[in-house]
């Protein structure tokens, strides 16, 4: 499946282990006395955006206190997560992340937060990285793609999800080993990134969760960036069995609670 979701018996869990973790509010009042913002630091009806809004809705329902799903992407999810570090450490802003915002940002020394300044909750599914084409496109595999981008260089156009994300990674070490140089575009979600594939402004896509459309036979997928094939879509072949040792870190959705400050 695309997306793992907890099942109901996990979502108790997760509220459980929610309360257990949040600041000494209790001593002074209640939680969720007030509404709760979950921070989305990717555009709405991304992958990274559908799960964490399910679960708002019913964390929403069993607390009896609205929680507030606001989106504030760019920046591959660095603005939102940025957000949330700097906010008031009481539980009531909390983050649905993924690991390119919250490891490889402050690796890379592109944002002012630590990882070590949110706690993490739970992981609530994961997403993995494709490489997709329109499903009319001449390209029957990822050989013949990079074959034309040699023939003439610069032509190739890939969207991706944001920049120091893993998708980026990926096309940059597709492009090391072949001795090219793909143009990549960045957008702010992966939700974004595939309109201009649909409307042939580009020529590739590198986005987290297509399985929608790949089922609906809007893209193909040319690989996946995976150890093993992937077992809903044994027929899309893996980087690493295509010749690029090339294997990215699941996306996975978490909800954390800032504690800078606290």
């Amino acid at each position: 499946m695309e997306l793992n979701w907890i099942s109901g018996q996990l979502l108790f869990l997760f509220l459980v282990f929610f309360l257990l973790v949040l600041p000494s509010w209790a001593a002074d009042r209640p939680y969720s006395e007030n509404p709760i913002k979950v921070i989305v630091p990717w555009a709405a009806g991304s992958t990274g955006d559908l799960g964490p809004r399910e679960i708002a809705d019913r964390m929403g329902e069993f607390l009896g206190q609205p929680m507030i799903t606001e989106n504030k992407p760019g920046a591959g999810g660095i603005l939102g997560t940025a957000f949330v570090a700097k906010a008031k450490p009481d539980g009531y802003t909390v983050l649905a992340a993924s690991s390119s915002p919250l490891l490889l940002a402050p690796i890379l020394k592109k944002a002012d937060y630590r990882t070590d300044d949110f706690i993490h909750v739970m992981v609530i599914g994961k997403t993995v990285n494709w490489l997709a084409v329109r499903s009319d496109a001449r390209w029957q595999n990822l050989k013949e793609f990079i074959e034309e981008e040699k023939k003439s260089p610069g032509k190739l156009k890939l969207s991706s999800y944001g920049k120091q994300t893993p998708g980026e990674f990926v096309v940059d070490l597709v492009s090391k080993y072949e001795g090219i140089k793909l143009t990549l575009i960045p957008y702010k979600s992966g939700a974004d990134a595939l309109p201009p594939l649909l409307g042939g402004h580009v020529d590739a896509a590198i986005v987290p969760g297509t399985g929608g459309m790949l089922e609906s036979g809007s893209i193909r997928t040319l690989a996946v960036a995976e150890e093993n094939r992937l077992p809903d879509y044994p027929n899309i072949p893996t980087f690493r069995e295509l010749g690029y040792p090339i294997v990215t870190p699941p996306r996975p959705v978490l909800v954390l609670l800032s504690q800078r400050n606290a």
